[in-house]
């Protein structure tokens, strides 16, 4: 690693203005690369842009894509108090919420496509996952990270709808991705039947993950609770972080987590590409999550609800 700085011991991110400016530059860099020098019209918005910054043919958009995007102008606007990034934010999520929100109200719940394809003037929507290790499945991380970026923007704009969004998608992980048995969250489900348990998800067929489980407290969950103050969410976060130090501790095999596992919670190793890697930056996310988890149990948030494993998240990770 090389740490920039004038002299030993002295480092540039630890100077005040750096991640102002930082996130300044990149929000800045992103406005002009995606939208250029005029309105802010996600129509012109790319999934994938050039190393310079301009705009490649391909006209696939894709949901967690354009949420992150929108989650780094919120927070953008939340450094700097730029009214463009506000902007940019609030914008892009009304372009979600237009284009890639679908709602079931008989069952009170919201899913969020993959993508969108524009070609011709005509606009094709895409639900099951193209990627490569989701292929033709609803993985649980895409609709975690459909709901960052409007989050994020939430606590600025305080828009009912965007919890309303958050509360029905919320809805959707409950019944369909949650395993109300033996705990935690699956990792895909079926994109007809909305089964995690049917053949058609091969590899991925009644799996967990940390993905699936632990990323609603970074992607949205702690902002949603910061926002909302509801009981509710505290108690998801709870209950996610208290799966986390039950199951994915393995003290006497290794210093690193498992990260994916079967129905039961017994370990799978042989998934893909992971196989028995760690991944580092996972458990980074980890133990910085169950960090605030207890810094909020410190400032009293957490004193009304029961269960909590506070004592394990502060030895979890401890090295």
């Amino acid at each position: 690693m090389v740490f920039l700085g004038q002299n030993v011991g002295e480092f540039r991110f630890e100077k005040s203005n750096w991640w102002v400016e930082q996130i300044d530059s990149l929000a800045d860099f992103y406005i002009n690369a995606q939208f250029g020098n005029g309105e802010i019209d996600y129509k012109k918005y790319r999934t994938h842009l050039t190393l310079e910054g301009s705009h490649e043919q391909d006209m696939r958009q894709e949901t967690d894509t354009i949420s992150r995007l929108v989650y780094g102008f919120a927070s953008a606007y939340l450094l700097t108090g730029k009214d463009k990034y506000l902007e940019a934010a609030e914008k892009g999520t009304l372009y979600l919420r237009e284009n890639f929100r679908a709602h079931d109200t008989q069952q009170d719940i919201t899913y969020w496509y993959h993508a969108i394809d524009v070609k011709g003037g005509k606009t094709r929507k895409i639900l099951a996952s193209e990627f490569g290790d989701d292929y033709d499945a609803i993985p649980a991380y895409e609709q975690i990270y459909a709901l960052a970026g409007p989050v994020q923007t939430g606590r600025i704009s305080g828009d009912p709808e965007i919890f309303n969004d958050a509360r029905m998608t919320i809805n959707l992980f409950e019944k369909y991705f949650k395993d109300h048995k033996q705990g935690g969250y699956f990792s895909h489900v079926d994109p007809i039947t909305f089964n995690p348990r049917a053949d058609s998800l091969t590899r991925d067929r009644a799996r967990k993950n940390w993905n699936s489980v632990g990323d609603h407290a970074p992607a949205y969950l702690i902002n949603l609770f910061l926002a909302s103050g509801e009981k509710q969410h505290l108690d998801m976060l709870t209950y996610c972080a208290d799966t986390v130090v039950n199951h994915f501790q393995d003290y006497e095999h290794s210093a690193f987590v498992q990260e994916k596992f079967h129905e039961d919670w017994s370990k799978d190793q042989t998934w893909g590409w992971q196989q028995n890697r760690a991944v580092v930056g996972h458990n980074l996310k980890i133990a910085w999550n169950l960090m605030r988890i207890i810094s909020a149990k410190k400032r009293g948030q957490l004193s009304a609800v029961g269960g909590t494993h506070c004592g394990a998240y502060a030895r979890a990770w401890h090295g």
